[in-house]
């Protein structure tokens, strides 16, 4: 495997006087993922399927030029066979692939003249489209995350900040809309397919609907600032959600604090999603997430009224909660205060600009 991966990066396509061997290597490595890829996946051979995605990537990102060429080469078919790697249930192993899609994004921005740029663009967005489902399907925590030890944690969210990565990239190809579409009916459907479930299972099934609350998370920046279909949904979701899961609790005060400035501009649907966040400062696992959503609001939220208090009460009660002996370890818990200093003072930041805010707007406030 390293010869071959040695080889495809010592001869690129871009490179001169490699042309015939371009054409020779292609259809042999190109077989590789039209069956023993699937076979070594579907026999658990890990090693082998290891072996196999770092050739076929490397391939990828070694052949980029002729991937995004003028001539036409069936290029979609190497980008579909990175695609299907891109798709291995091993996350770590999937991963392999991602580099590969940052390249790719790249190179398609920097294609000219525009419309040619926009032609590739939509002649790959296609596997765009469904490379968001696969990240989508990747974030999802393995069974057993609470419980898992700080350091194979924080392997975890490695692979999930690389996977948000590529979500986020894919918005500057298809849009935000587009991508914001693309995530928010699966998430629609998740939230449907638990609430079928019986009760008792309910509370367990939550990592479907935190890997995509984590992908919107990661594309807040290039959503419509007029969506009024999949962030009002995620606005209301959130106070819904189980309270047990950190992980959950977690992501969701992420992705309240991400979209600050859509709730700024729809005080109904901020009015819910505080009370969420004072609590959530005394959930061991979730608190500093709560603390930086906090003070996102609080700076770009100018419709706070008295209901800033209750984010200062917050930490008063999480305050409350340790000193009686509530404070219990889960993941980054560990019998300590679950509000460090640092996310205290971030709090206490946001509280500190929205009073400001509002005495500057009303002197009668002071």
């Amino acid at each position: 495997v390293d010869v071959v991966v040695e080889l495809l990066r010592s001869y690129p396509s871009h490179a001169r006087g490699t042309e015939g061997l371009v054409r020779d290597v292609i259809p042999r490595v190109m077989a590789l993922g039209r069956g023993p890829l699937e076979r070594a996946a579907a026999d658990g051979d890990e090693d082998g399927t290891r072996g196999y995605v770092r050739v076929l990537t490397e391939m990828g990102e070694s052949y980029l030029s002729l991937i995004l060429s003028h001539e036409e080469l069936d290029q979609s078919s190497l980008v579909e066979l990175v695609l299907r790697c891109s798709a291995i249930d091993d996350g770590e192993v999937a991963c392999i692939t991602l580099h590969f899609w940052y390249r790719f994004v790249i190179g398609l921005e920097d294609l000219q003249p525009f419309e040619f740029r926009q032609d590739k663009i939509d002649s790959f967005a296609p596997q765009l489209e469904r490379l968001l489902g696969v990240c989508a399907g990747l974030l999802r925590y393995p069974p057993g995350a609470e419980d898992m030890t700080r350091d194979r944690l924080d392997d975890v969210e490695g692979l999930r900040l690389g996977l948000c990565d590529a979500v986020e990239d894919c918005c500057r190809l298809l849009g935000g809309g587009t991508v914001l579409r693309l995530l928010g009916g699966p998430l629609r459907e998740e939230c449907g397919r638990v609430a079928s479930l019986p009760p008792e299972r309910q509370a367990g099934e939550w990592r479907g609907i935190e890997a995509h609350l984590a992908a919107l998370s990661a594309i807040s920046l290039y959503v419509p600032p007029d969506d009024e279909s999949t962030v009002p949904f995620v606005a209301g979701l959130i106070p819904q959600l189980p309270p047990g899961p950190v992980l959950l609790r977690a992501t969701a005060c992420r992705v309240a604090g991400r979209y600050a400035s859509w709730l700024g501009m729809h005080p109904d649907s901020l009015g819910p999603v505080l009370p969420y966040l004072a609590s959530s400062l005394g959930v061991p696992g979730s608190a500093s997430q709560a603390a930086t959503a906090i003070r996102e609001v609080c700076e770009r939220c100018h419709a706070l009224g008295d209901s800033v208090l209750e984010l200062y009460e917050g930490i008063t009660a999480a305050r409350e909660r340790h000193q009686d002996g509530a404070g219990g370890g889960a993941v980054g818990g560990g019998g300590e205060f679950v509000l460090g200093v640092k996310a205290e003072l971030e709090v206490l930041e946001g509280v500190c600009k929205a009073v400001s805010g509002r005495a500057a707007d009303d002197p009668a406030v002071v």
